[in-house]
């Protein structure tokens, strides 16, 4: 048996008219992440928290990057066990905290009172704290880059204010 519609259908009202988000510069910003990343960091944080923060999703970037999404993978998957990248999980979503709370500062005074907030909190050896730390400033490096996506739309709310009041 079929329900009712969720909204009463009005006279020439086939669609809501959001606009499609360009995340082409979303894209090129977290492939260009994560090949620094695979490149240069000991510690790479999961994907999820990079598509998070760069607002793409995993399956996106694979199709966009296979060969790079592959090598991020492996080596991420590589990192130790299922328990350490728990471990280290927790560690990055710290620092990524740490960071978004402090980012008028920069450089390695930085990332040595990230490492020692997230060593405080998580309870991470020194080295693996600087390492998140890190690992997360480059992230941050990148997806600052990215322009706003504030999306505006663009249709009249009255319908909806009917709808509601039940007229």
């Amino acid at each position: 048996m079929s329900s009712a519609f969720l909204f009463d259908r009005a006279d020439g009202f086939t669609q809501v008219p959001l606009r499609r988000r360009d995340i082409q510069g979303n894209l090129a910003m977290i492939g260009s992440c994560m090949d620094r990343l695979c490149s240069d960091a000991e510690v790479l944080p999961p994907l999820a928290l990079l598509c998070r923060e760069f607002g793409v999703w995993a399956d996106v970037v694979r199709e966009h990057y296979p060969d790079l999404h592959h090598r991020y993978r492996s080596r991420y998957l590589a990192q130790n066990g299922e328990f350490s990248r728990t471990h280290v999980k927790r560690a990055l979503e710290r620092a990524l905290q740490i960071v978004k709370m402090n980012e008028c500062a920069s450089g390695r005074e930085r990332q040595k009172d990230i490492a020692l907030q997230v060593m405080q909190v998580v309870q991470v050896a020194p080295e693996l704290a600087i390492q998140c730390a890190k690992s997360i400033t480059v992230v941050r490096e990148f997806s600052k880059r990215i322009p706003s996506t504030r999306v505006d739309f663009p249709f009249n709310l009255q319908g909806m204010d009917a709808w509601q009041s039940g007229k």
